[in-house]
């Protein structure tokens, strides 16, 4: 797919509204979001990557397909080479993390023991932090800036964009057997 300007823009600009809406909502909400949006993405860097379907396709990607689950989504753009293992790593993080909100009982957020564990695992959010601290910083400021829901944020955030910008970059799966059987007559 070739991006124009107006299509870049566009992207970017949702892309901004959506980190704007979770940047102003709850932790659950927030998480609800942003997984949502980072299924939106990766669904549609696969959607550019396949064939297209055809009319006696099965529904590969679209509900009550084989591909309708976050996860399955995930873990083949990694398969595919479509996405860094940074990204198949903490895609997954925020999956979990996204999914024990969406399923948890109320009054959750961040500084739950176990979705603290999995935000701390996030690679993209903790690099991009700990290179804004200062050896001179202080323990304080470095936990704060270090606090599961700022990880997650930071990490949500990098990706988004990457995400954004790669799905624009992804090119479609040529057809080899095309040649293949043209030239030994099979078809």
């Amino acid at each position: 797919m070739i991006l124009t300007p107006e299509q870049l823009s566009k992207e970017l600009s949702y892309a901004n509204r959506v980190l704007h809406e979770f940047m102003q909502e709850d932790d659950r909400a927030s998480a609800l979001l942003i997984g949502a949006e980072f299924d939106r993405i990766i669904l549609a860097i696969l959607s550019n990557h396949l064939l297209n379907a055809s009319e006696s396709s099965s529904p590969l990607l679209d509900r009550n397909g084989p591909l309708e689950a976050f996860a399955s989504r995930i873990e083949l753009a990694f398969r595919l080479g479509l996405i860094p293992p940074v990204f198949h790593h903490d895609l997954h993080r925020i999956r979990r993390i996204r999914n024990y909100f969406a399923h948890g009982p109320a009054g959750l957020n961040f500084n739950e023991p176990k979705i603290a564990r999995i935000a701390a695992q996030l690679l993209t959010g903790r690099n991009a932090t700990e290179s804004m601290l200062k050896p001179e910083d202080s323990e304080e400021k470095k936990q704060s800036l270090l606090n599961p829901k700022n990880l997650f944020g930071m990490s949500c955030t990098m990706l988004i964009g990457h995400l954004v910008l790669l799905q624009f970059q992804v090119r479609p799966v040529g057809e080899p057997w095309r040649d293949f059987f043209s030239t030994n007559a099979c078809l």
